[in-house]
């Protein structure tokens, strides 16, 4: 049997290098009440202010119950989940292990991610402590979910042939105002569920859902895939200097001294006593969009000699506003700003143009040259630094359950001292590390294998951090932007209620055409029971993902089906040079142009979205 620290660095390489895992989903099981089986896929224009979008639902039908369908509509809906986990008031929590103070039988637990090879429970040291952090009564939990929205609309009625698949079209419209924009799912080796740390939670999603009404007249609601929106993109200042004084200090949430270990003793409080200050000068007020660069300078005003780099990066994530209300309600303040669980990191916007995407439509891995918003330089009393802002950055963006927000970190990275080198890494220290950004560069001359080019830190030598932030606002991408005559959008928690989208069996003339009804949320209290069993699952449940309790990314991302729909139709028109006819690129067009006969030549309109870039020269496929 493959060891779980095997599986799960194949799943981390997985992750790094592209390996897709999905599943296909029998959307419909088999029960005593329905054995008829039904597939559904939607492919659409990702949602944007004031549109009118297009796009198709794709329905497959077990043959056996084919004729029972009488009719085929299609729901579109905005959720918003969240939960909360904290320790219950007065209560005692379980003490974990100490790293390192365990028998050798036990090595096994300390593995990277912090895995062990038995996950079904051991009567270990490690094991009963993770046992006992499932007891519910040591935790107060809450879970709440709101439907911002729903339309829905009937796009077929009456018999059609339903055993083979067919496609219907249909139309979004939306209204003049701006929603929360939709984000990636991250890569997730494993939840936090059994943390023993507080947790807190909160997601939304768009979800298109298949309306299957049977002639006994049941409905059966098909999840259908997902999609996303695009706030129209926001002005923002011009010529504003903003300048910010900072001290620097350890992040106590990151880890102090503990990962010393046994050297931990040669840590003097006079080494936490160190204080270092700065004036941090950004351009247009700290305010940038997606898309572009940040420009900013460090002026220190302490020596900077024992400093070894600079780093300035984007941290972005999202602060818990529900959560940490709901702890304060039971005496907690484990959310609270400043705290080390008032937010976690947000992933990048969902959009067609995302990196992992590329090479869908032979862009190739564009993911390869994202940097994450991260640079490394070496000191000096004044470092001016630029940071790329990717396209799909996340934006800041408040909605009902936690906001997302952005902040410039400044971390300064300084050697230890050389008896904790030693004691850390005694067959490192034959000779004495480089202490000096020059000195280092003078040893890489003097590598044969360096490129000449490499000026990366050398990994030679431990260091600690000290860090700094400020709030920054990112703002959306300027591929965004509105009409300049029209006034902004409302956002959708304005308190004096808004508007929602339409569903619509084909396109309007004009969206002044459109009547868009109010929005009425509604939101659903979770009984306790199951957000316990969701936010206590038992660790010995392996997963690659947040089992989190609404599933919003059920079936594919409509968007990027439907610009696999647009790039084939432009691919079918692209002129094959004479005496060619044979060769694999003219052959893969004759598949394309067969597939799309089949799959689009019924459908009586065809709208593509206007900023799609496409690739002149066509990859077979």
């Amino acid at each position: 049997m493959l060891s779980i620290d095997i599986i799960a660095w194949a799943l981390l390489l997985g992750g790094n290098y592209g390996i897709a895992m999905s599943v296909a989903e029998p959307l419909l099981p088999d029960s005593e009440e329905s054995h008829c089986t039904v597939q559904a896929w939607v492919r659409a224009e990702d949602l944007t202010p004031s549109s009118i979008l297009n796009g198709d639902l794709r329905i497959r039908v077990d043959p056996s119950c084919a004729e029972d369908i009488v009719s085929v509509g299609l729901q579109l809906r905005l959720d918003e989940y969240a939960e909360v986990k904290f320790p219950k008031a007065g209560v005692v929590m379980p003490t974990a292990p100490v790293r390192g103070n365990v028998s050798e039988n036990e090595t096994s637990m300390w593995r990277p991610f912090g895995m062990r090879d038995d996950l079904e429970g051991s009567n270990t040291e490690m094991g009963r402590y993770h046992k006992a952090l499932r007891d519910p009564e040591l935790w107060e939990v809450y879970g709440e979910e709101r439907t911002a929205w729903k339309s829905a609309v009937t796009l077929h009625e009456g018999s059609i042939d339903y055993a083979r698949p067919f496609v219907l079209p249909f139309a979004v419209a939306t209204p003049h105002v701006q929603f929360p924009p939709g984000h990636e799912n991250p890569f997730r080796m494993f939840s936090s569920q059994d943390s023993p740390k507080p947790v807190a939670h909160a997601e939304h999603g768009y979800r298109y859902t298949a309306l299957i009404t049977f002639s006994d007249g049941r409905l059966e609601e098909v999840p259908a895939g997902y999609t996303t929106f695009h706030p129209a993109r926001r002005s923002a200042p011009v010529n504003q200097m903003l300048s910010t004084n900072v001290t620097f200090s350890r992040d106590g949430c990151r880890g102090g001294t503990d990962e010393l270990g046994a050297c931990s003793p040669l840590w003097s409080r006079d080494d936490d006593a160190e204080v270092h200050t700065a004036r941090i000068d950004l351009e247009n007020g700290g305010v940038v969009h997606a898309g572009d660069i940040l420009k900013g300078t460090v002026n220190f005003y302490t020596n900077t000699s024992g400093i070894r780099t600079v780093r300035p990066y984007i941290e972005t994530s999202r602060n818990y506003k529900w959560g940490q209300s709901r702890a304060q309600d039971g005496g907690s303040d484990a959310f609270s700003p400043g705290s080390c669980f008032d937010g976690s990191h947000v992933s990048d916007e969902l959009s067609t143009s995302y990196c992992r995407y590329g090479h869908l439509f032979g862009e190739g891995d564009l993911c390869e040259d994202k940097d994450g918003g991260w640079m490394r330089k070496p000191a000096a009393p004044s470092v001016d630094f630029q940071i790329q802002i990717a396209d799909e950055a996340a934006q800041n963006f408040q909605t009902h359950y936690a906001d997302v927000q952005s902040f410039l970190e400044i971390a300064i990275d300084f050697p230890y001292p050389s008896d904790i080198q030693k004691c850390l890494d005694p067959s490192r220290m034959v000779k004495q590390a480089p202490v000096s950004e020059t000195d280092l560069l003078e040893d890489h001359m003097w590598e044969a294998w360096r490129p000449l080019d490499d000026d990366s830190i050398s990994d030679h030598v431990r260091t600690y951090r000290l860090s700094a932030r400020i709030p920054v606002t990112i703002m959306g991408a300027r591929k965004y932007a509105l009409n300049s005559a029209m006034d902004p959008p409302v956002h959708y928690l304005d308190p004096e209620g808004v508007a929602s989208p339409v569903l619509l069996r084909e396109a309007p003339a004009s969206i002044q055409d459109v009547v868009f009804p109010t929005a009425q949320p509604v939101i659903s209290v979770k009984p306790k029971e199951d957000v316990l069993k969701q936010m206590m699952a038992s660790y010995r449940h392996f997963t690659t993902c947040r089992e989190s309790f609404p599933d919003y990314s059920a079936g594919e991302y409509a968007g990027v089906l439907w610009k696999k729909k647009y790039v084939a139709g432009i691919r079918t028109h692209h002129t094959v040079v004479e005496g060619s006819e044979g060769s694999e690129e003219a052959k893969s067009l004759k598949k394309v142009k067969s597939m799309l006969a089949d799959n689009m030549g019924y459908i009586s309109r065809l709208q593509v979205p206007q900023a799609v870039a496409i690739r002149p020269l066509f990859r077979p496929l």
